[in-house]
């Protein structure tokens, strides 16, 4: 080089990689768009083979991740997943050496063919799967096949058949059926370990808990349809809190009846409180269960039970009042019969004869307890009503025997038999052990004792 000259800078051209990674990308995305089966959205030939060494057929992955929803009465479950679909196509692949060491790539579904897989249960939201979003594309480590396939969210609706017989402490089972509509074959793909991570990490609090998920075997008769089973446990603590505890504390509670004096008048309408209450718990509970069931629930024969024990304890209640008026009446009528024994008797004869009152007794003599405005009549009258009582004359005849009123002379004769009055009287110091009181505390450990028996029983029901 001569003094003076000066040297022509020499540049070198540098790719970007990112636009180095672009280009190959797009040779390769037309590559595969120019293959006479994706060119023509053509299913490829091998996916009517049995699916056998994962080289044919299309493969399914169901990854549940929550219940949205679970309808007891439409018996239908809204659940949440990820799916993965995928597929083999045999008349194409390609050396990534060629393509910038690209592997894998994404073309638009619509540019190519998907599979139709539908849900047949679906109640309408979700019954196809939704096959739209970019198809992930990659070579098989065989030569000659690709590997096709997608991954996204899903959320469908289906049908299932609950049993509600242990609700709220139910544990439910769906059946999940995928079907492709065309007939090719399906078959599951399953990583248990990897599924149950990420549902876990996804997983939200709810009223429903996954407990496992896994597929059925492929009948041989419908090699394209594919059922996974999952299973669902109930979040109990709520219906626990404000739907089992208020019914006991109704069931424990109606027992107090048996508690209030029966001279308070409080008792009846204590009771029609408390099946008010519980009837507004059954209809609660009638809102939530299903109207087609082939089991009874065991909740619904609790709230049956405890509304026929309320009914039960009304009529207990009866039965206590009623014999709470007859021993009033009868200590009134004892009463009045010990007043007519002693005018009967008098100072002189009372250490006499204990037994029997003379046939005739004057009025006259017992004149003096009058007072001044009461006739005899009236006196005489008052004492039969007190030993005979106005609508029990019939069954109270061994108090008083008769009583002859004589116009003419104003006179009244007692006859009083003082040994039916004693045999009467120990009659009822012997029913006294069964006065209302005593009632009451019996009728209170049976029903006690009914309570203690049905809820061992409905415990054994539901666990």
């Amino acid at each position: 080089m001569e003094a003076g000259s000066t040297a022509e800078p020499v540049y070198t051209m540098q790719m970007n990689p990112a636009q180095v990674y672009q280009d190959a990308n797009a040779r390769l995305k037309n590559f595969i768009l120019n293959q006479h089966n994706i060119m023509h959205r053509l299913a490829p030939y091998n996916i009517k083979q049995n699916s056998l060494a994962n080289i044919s057929g299309i493969f399914l992955k169901f990854t549940p991740i929550r219940i949205l929803f679970l309808d007891e009465v439409q018996q239908a479950i809204t659940v949440s997943c990820f799916m993965m679909v995928k597929w083999y196509d045999n008349s194409f692949t390609w050396d990534p050496l060629q393509f910038g060491n690209i592997t894998d790539t994404f073309i638009k579904s619509t540019k190519l063919w998907t599979p139709t897989i539908i849900l047949p249960t679906s109640t309408g939201h979700g019954l196809y799967l939704d096959t739209t979003d970019d198809l992930q594309v990659s070579p098989k480590q065989e030569p000659g096949r690709a590997i096709l396939s997608m991954k996204f969210p899903f959320q469908f609706t289906v049908q299932c058949e609950f049993d509600m017989s242990k609700y709220p402490f139910d544990q439910q089972t769906c059946v999940i059926i995928f079907r492709e509509l065309n007939q090719n074959p399906l078959s599951a793909v399953t990583s248990k370990e990897t599924d149950f991570e990420m549902a876990k990490a996804l997983h939200t609090s709810g009223e429903w808990e996954i407990v496992d998920w896994y597929h059925l075997k492929r009948s041989v008769e419908e090699p394209f349809t594919l059922r996974w089973k999952i299973r669902l446990r109930r979040q109990s603590q709520f219906y626990v809190a404000n739907l089992l505890i208020p019914l006991v504390q109704t069931s424990l509670m109606t027992l107090l009846v048996f508690w209030i004096p029966a001279e308070s008048g409080e008792k009846m309408s204590f009771v029609v409180s408390m099946f008010v209450s519980t009837s507004v718990f059954l209809f609660t509970i009638n809102d939530e269960m299903p109207r087609s069931i082939r089991h009874l629930p065991t909740i619904n024969i609790l709230v049956v039970v405890v509304t026929s024990e309320i009914i039960l304890v009304a009529m207990a209640s009866l039965f206590v009042l009623r014999r709470c008026r007859y021993l009033q009446k009868i200590q009134s009528a004892n009463t009045s019969l010990k007043f007519a024994s002693e005018l009967g008797r008098g100072p002189r004869n009372a250490e006499a004869d204990r037994r029997e009152i003379p046939a005739n007794l004057s009025i006259h003599q017992t004149v003096k307890h009058l007072s001044p405005t009461e006739s005899i009549p009236e006196f005489a009258k008052t004492v039969f009503e007190g030993l005979t009582g106005p609508q029990n004359g019939s069954s109270n005849k061994a108090f008083a025997a008769r009583i002859d009123m004589s116009d003419s002379s104003a006179k009244t004769t007692f006859k009083l038999n003082l040994s039916e009055i004693d045999k009467n009287q120990f009659n009822n110091r012997s029913s006294e052990l069964y006065n209302h009181e005593t009632l009451d505390l019996i009728f209170f450990c049976v029903f006690a004792f009914i309570n203690v028996i049905v809820g061992i029983v409905t415990y054994f029901s539901w666990f």
